[in-house]
C-alpha cells in the first residue's frame, strides 16, 4: 500500500478575513482582541485561527507566523480592513 504524502501548497489560499487575522496575529493581539477590534465574535476568531492552521499545516500560533515568513506572506502591508478600522477608532498598531 502506497501512501502519499501531504503535499503543502505554496499558495494556502487565505481568505480576505483570514488575511486580517493573520495581520493581527503577527502583531499579537488575542482572539478577544482580535474579535473586539474586528467587531467579530471570538467564536469566528477562534474559526479563522483553526482555518489559517489547516491550510498552513501548523499546530501553534508560533508555526503560523514562522509558515507565514517561510510563503512570504508576511510581512504584508495593513489589510484594508483593518487600516479602516485603524483610522475610525484612531489607534496605532505597533510595527
Amino acid at each position: 500500500m502506497l501512501i502519499k504524502p501531504q503535499i503543502m501548497s505554496n499558495n494556502p489560499n487565505l481568505s480576505t478575513r483570514e488575511k486580517d487575522v493573520l495581520y493581527l496575529i503577527s502583531k499579537e493581539f488575542s482572539n478577544s482582541k482580535i474579535a473586539d477590534f474586528l467587531y467579530l465574535s471570538k467564536n469566528t476568531i477562534d474559526s479563522h485561527r483553526r482555518n489559517l492552521f489547516l491550510k498552513m499545516h501548523v499546530h501553534s500560533s508560533a508555526g503560523l507566523i514562522r509558515r507565514a515568513y517561510e510563503l512570504k506572506i508576511l510581512p504584508m502591508e495593513m489589510p484594508e480592513a483593518v487600516r479602516l478600522i485603524v483610522e475610525e477608532k484612531n489607534i496605532v498598531i505597533k510595527a
